[in-house]
């Protein structure tokens, strides 16, 4: 009776520091969703007025309206597009697909064509930039990241959770160029496989080379054309 006595009085004993313990994670975890509820909810129009972002769904919708059914299909056929788009190299890698040529080729067009058929390929982790020549605010390299960041956030969860987090504390001033390559690259952390697309930037290649560099050190996301 004894032996049974002192099984029982360990097993109660066992069961009572697991109680404890398991009281003392719910104590962690409603003080951690207290923490979460106290922080106010920011809002996506304060957010993207924070990123300060210039947008190019204009030059993307008219990019598409001149083209006749069919149009640049044959660029989702081609063996170095469906390398690209559907790689499963590691998500901590950078996959650039370059598609260059002379003037009047039709590359705006042919890149408009992607951007649609990647937005229904992957639904929102497409992100992109048509630069114009003529209008400053739209050719700049980091116009071109604060944009894309900003797609991002209004379109998927993950990243707009991250644009709250890098908001909170800042939200005296814009976001700087660090906040937004910072946030950038988290977001890339955050939602592996995504789509960065830009248009049209600058035809010296000392510009490209150096956007490229910049891009290359964050190293996060998988495509970018």
């Amino acid at each position: 009776m004894r032996k049974i006595g002192r099984f029982m009085y360990g097993g109660f004993r066992e069961l009572n520091n697991r109680l404890d313990g398991l009281e003392d994670r719910l104590d962690g975890l409603q003080l951690s969703l207290h923490a979460s509820s106290s922080r106010p909810n920011v809002g996506l129009e304060r957010l993207l007025i924070w990123l300060n972002a210039v947008f190019t769904d204009e030059e993307l919708g008219k990019a598409r309206s001149p083209r006749a059914p069919g149009t640049c299909q044959w660029i989702f056929e081609r063996p170095e597009f469906q390398d690209w788009a559907t790689s499963t190299i590691s998500s901590n890698s950078m996959r650039i697909l370059w598609i260059h040529g002379p003037p009047g080729f039709g590359k705006t067009v042919l890149s408009a064509s992607i951007v649609e058929h990647l937005q229904n390929e992957n639904p929102s982790r497409v992100a992109h930039f048509f630069c114009v020549s003529d209008h400053e605010a739209k050719r700049q390299p980091l116009a071109i990241v604060r944009s894309w960041v900003a797609q991002m956030v209004r379109q998927n969860r993950e990243a707009l959770d991250a644009a709250e987090e890098a908001y909170h504390g800042n939200e005296g001033r814009p976001a700087t160029t660090y906040d937004v390559w910072q946030l950038f690259k988290d977001i890339c952390h955050r939602i592996p496989k995504s789509f960065f697309i830009v248009d049209g930037f600058s035809s010296r290649k000392s510009r490209r080379r150096r956007c490229a560099a910049s891009v290359s050190k964050i190293g996060l996301f998988e495509h970018f054309f």
